[in-house]
Formats: structure tokens, sequence, C-alpha cells
């Protein structure tokens, strides 16, 4: 019977203390888990603000650039979840590392603040590469817009490398904010972009040779002739319909003939008085 009188004495004796400890403790639980819960309802918050603020500048863009005659331009709705969960994740882990403050987890707390202290260099980067990829598609409509108003060839290949070397460009400036070492990724781009644009420049020198000179011819054709006159040129001869940028359409006794402007740098053309009006 003393013996265990002993025994129900040394649990109480060691028991007491770690209920007590847990009692004390019991404030900073509940806090940290209510620093949890209203975590994650101001987080929510935030997230739902993102995707209204992300829907709200889609309306915002389109209405801008129907304007201007671009293309429709939008966040699209996988890249809106993400970067709500982003948002949603970065402002809960502000309540985690209260959380872990409250509990006393030195440990947790201390790589909670380094991880804290890096999320605005790394939401600055990821924001930047983010517009990147928006201003590319913009880069590749106005320069779409461009090339086509100038009737050159292939515009739309000019509106890829605009929008690949706005997103090249972008990545490369939000990797570097982030803290990555991208001097290796940004030589290496240097020298691929370097090759690539002297590859286009010796195939364009080589290939496109007939069609400057076509853009050449037609720029001073206009300047000495317009629609309406009467020409003769190495035999053919008719009345000019249109001066293109690259041709001079003429109507002739057998039907429409398009002829390279580049042949009126080359070859003697003779403007014919017409018996109707005496024009020169």
């Amino acid at each position: 019977m003393e013996i265990l009188k002993q025994w129900s004495q040394e649990v109480q004796d060691s028991g007491f203390p770690l209920i007590k400890e847990f009692i004390d403790f019991l404030p900073n639980l509940l806090g940290a888990a209510l620093l949890l819960a209203l975590g994650w309802f101001v987080s929510g918050l935030f997230k739902r603000g993102t995707a209204r603020l992300a829907a709200f500048l889609n309306r915002v863009l389109n209405t801008m650039l129907r304007r201007g005659g671009l293309a429709k331009l939008t966040f699209s709705s996988p890249i809106i979840s993400l970067f709500s969960k982003v948002v949603f994740w970065a402002v809960f882990l502000f309540f985690v590392k209260f959380a872990a403050h409250a509990l006393g987890l030195e440990a947790i707390t201390d790589w909670l603040d380094d991880v804290v202290d890096y999320l605005p260099t790394f939401l600055a980067g990821g924001i930047i590469i983010g517009a990147g990829v928006l201003f590319s598609f913009l880069a590749r409509d106005l320069t779409n817009a461009a090339a086509e108003s100038a009737q050159l060839p292939e515009n739309k290949l000019y509106g890829l490398i605009a929008q690949v070397a706005t997103l090249v460009s972008t990545v490369v400036m939000g990797l570097n904010q982030i803290g990555i070492n991208v001097s290796f990724l940004a030589n290496m781009i240097g020298v691929t972009v370097g090759a690539l644009l002297g590859s286009l420049a010796l195939a364009f020198g080589l290939g496109s040779k007939t069609f400057v000179s076509n853009l050449i011819g037609s720029h001073y054709l206009q300047q000495q002739y317009k629609p309406g006159q009467r020409i003769r040129m190495d035999g053919s001869e008719g009345i000019i319909l249109e001066i293109t940028p690259t041709s001079i359409i003429l109507e002739t006794k057998d039907g429409r003939m398009v002829i390279p402007a580049k042949l009126f740098n080359e070859k003697s053309t003779c403007l014919l008085i017409m018996e109707d009006n005496n024009e020169r």
C-alpha cells in the first residue's frame, strides 16, 4: 500500500508541472490558431481582389487597344488563377510567421523571416516577367500593324521577332531582379540573337535584292508619273492604273499588265501625249 501511495505521488509530482505548462502555453496556442484563421480569411480577400483587379485590367486594356485597332489582349484565366494563388500564399505566409513567433518556434521564425524578406524581391521579378509577357503581345501587334501598313512581306514574322525579343529581355530582367545569376544566360542569348540577326541580314540581303530594287524604283516612279498617264517602255504601252510599292499596273490593249518597278531604273520610258487632254 505504501508503494502505491509513493507511485501516485510521483505521478502527481511529474504530471502537474506538465499540465501547468500546457495551461500556460494554451493562450499562445489559441492566439496562433486565431492568427492562422484570420490569415486564411484575409488571404482569401486578397485572392478575390486580385482576380477582380485582373478582370478590370482586361477590360481597360481591351478598350484602349480596340481604339487603336489592335488585337484583343487579355490575361488568360490560368494566369489570373496562378497569380491569385501566389498572392494568397504570400499574404498567408506573413500570418504563419506571426503564428510561429507566438508559439515561440524560433527556428521556424528565423527561416520565415528570411523568406518574407526575400518575398518582395521575388514578387518584383514575377511582376517584371508578367509585364514582359503582356508587352510582348503588344509589341507583336504594333509591329504587325506597322509592317502591314508598309505592305512588307511576311509581316507576321516581324511581329514574332518583336514578341520574342521583348519577352526574352524582360525574362532576363526579372530573373536578375530575383537574384538569379543570368550572366551566362545573357551571354548565350546575346550570341544566339547575334547569330540569328546575322543570318536574317544575310538572307534579307541575298533574297530581297529584287524586292528592295522594286521599292526604290517605285519611290522614284511615283515622283515622275501618276495614274491616268500613258507611257511606253520596252515595247509595252498603256495607261497607268496604279503604282504599288513594288510595281506599276498598266491598262494595255491586251489587258492589265504588271511591270516590276525596278525596270524603270534600267530601261528607257516614254511619257506619251494623250490625244484627249494633251497631257504629258
